[in-house]
């Protein structure tokens, strides 16, 4: 049996400790339901967003580095295109802004198992909006990408702190749409590394392919495949290139070929 098989069992029965039985149900509710101050949230963790091309393998990478003693990790956020985007290009002095923006997420908490709906709920959610809006409104100089910004890292603190993370813990975000958002990410977490998966091309196609019979998500036109395939190639790579000391490219096909090399890689960068 392959690397691959025997992650993935390792993987199921990660996910059955943390999330079975009584505890996995009174963490989800902890998490949908209790009012925290971002004051009482860790904040100074370290962080690795991994991003890439959808079906590149990048959830294959999150279950890698989730089974190390020393990760916290959860489901894909999506939290830059559904809070992040939306708040920053909201209009700052319209008084439904808020409104607007809590019924935009509420829509994707009744419709997907993973985004937002996974970290946060509603009304813990409109407290930190409120939080975040009473800090642009009390500091001028403050701009609305900053509120954005201070929004995405109070979700992601309160999310750490209640699953039980410890300041010397990794936080492992893993969202491949993210990969169209990294520079604004690297900039909002000096903190944070980021981890671009690649995988070929046409196996990526062939992979949304199938994915396309069962998934909204997922674009069944080859052309439309290809072109995603190449933005987010092109985009990684940029930002490599950028940030070197804080970017990892790592592909499919090495890890596959020679895991324990290419793991080792991936957990030194990490720091693990």
């Amino acid at each position: 049996m392959g690397a691959a098989f025997h992650w993935q069992r390792a993987r199921a029965r990660w996910e059955r400790r943390r999330w079975g039985g009584v505890h996995g149900r009174f963490l989800e509710r902890t998490l949908q339901t209790r009012q925290l101050d971002a004051a009482a949230c860790f904040s100074g963790y370290r962080k690795l967003f991994v991003v890439g091309c959808p079906r590149s393998g990048t959830s294959w990478i999150r279950d890698i580095l989730q089974l190390h003693p020393r990760v916290v990790s959860g489901w894909e956020s999506h939290a830059y295109p559904s809070v992040y985007e939306a708040l920053r290009d909201a209009d700052p002095h319209h008084s439904d802004t808020g409104r607007v923006l809590l019924e935009r997420v509420r829509r994707e908490h009744d419709a997907n198992a993973v985004g937002l709906a996974r970290y946060i709920g509603i009304d813990p959610l409109a407290q930190l909006l409120d939080a975040a809006l009473d800090r642009w409104r009390s500091e001028p100089t403050r701009t609305w990408s900053d509120a954005a910004s201070w929004l995405v890292r109070a979700i992601f603190d309160r999310y750490f702190t209640l699953v039980g993370g410890r300041p010397r813990d990794l936080f492992v975000e893993k969202t491949p749409h993210h990969v169209q958002f990294a520079e604004e990410i690297l900039s909002d977490f000096p903190e944070a590394r980021l981890v671009h998966v690649l995988r070929d091309g046409r196996d990526v196609c062939v992979s949304m392919q199938m994915r396309a019979i069962g998934a909204d998500w997922s674009p069944a036109d080859r052309r439309t495949q290809i072109e995603l395939w190449r933005d987010s190639v092109e985009r990684g790579l940029r930002v490599r290139e950028r940030h070197p000391e804080r970017t990892l490219d790592l592909r499919y096909e090495d890890v596959k070929a020679d895991p324990a090399r290419e793991i080792a890689r991936l957990y030194g960068f990490a720091g693990l």
